[in-house]
């Protein structure tokens, strides 16, 4: 049975033989005062008039954890970071289900959702046990709130641990 578990924003893949190591890569948005989305690398902390509200998310890549004929089960996340109003979101598909990128970036239709305390420094928070399963693809989705005073939220670590389970599909 593969295991894999992300370490910072490398995802490694442990399986009783071998292990693999891949780089998962990261969608950071704000929206703009316009009211559009735009996707580069953004500060948190940059507001137009200081002290406005920063709400932000991120979101790494649809993945099939190199497994891809096998369903794969969340069973645990865990962050390190300062957070305002922090969500994790697990959102994924089993084999034939459609992919709405829109709904991942709006942070709705999510499989699963976790509350994080608000924190006023760095925190490592406590593991999330969880069982989502039947995932052929999966991401997780991190947003926030920075009131923008204070320590600036940030991101330290996202681990999520999980195995392949059933037959190829």
């Amino acid at each position: 049975m593969a295991r894999f578990r992300q370490i910072g924003t490398e995802w490694v893949y442990r399986q009783p033989q071998r292990k693999i190591a891949a780089v998962a890569a990261g969608l950071a948005s704000g929206e703009v005062l316009s009211g559009a989305y735009a996707f580069d690398t953004w500060q948190w902390d940059t507001t137009d008039s200081p002290p406005d509200t920063i709400n932000w998310y991120l979101i790494h890549q649809l993945m099939d954890s190199e497994a891809e004929a096998m369903n794969k089960v969340i069973r645990a996340l865990r962050v390190t970071g300062k957070f305002t109003g922090g969500r994790l979101r697990i959102h994924g598909a089993a084999p034939g289900d459609d992919i709405d990128k829109d709904e991942i970036e709006d942070g709705i239709g999510a499989l699963s959702t976790f509350t994080l305390a608000n924190s006023t420094e760095i925190t490592r928070y406590s593991r999330i046990k969880c069982k989502v399963k039947n995932l052929s693809m999966w991401a997780v989705r991190l947003s926030g709130a920075w009131p923008g005073t204070g320590i600036k939220d940030r991101l330290d670590e996202l681990s999520c641990e999980g195995d392949t389970h059933g037959g190829a599909k």
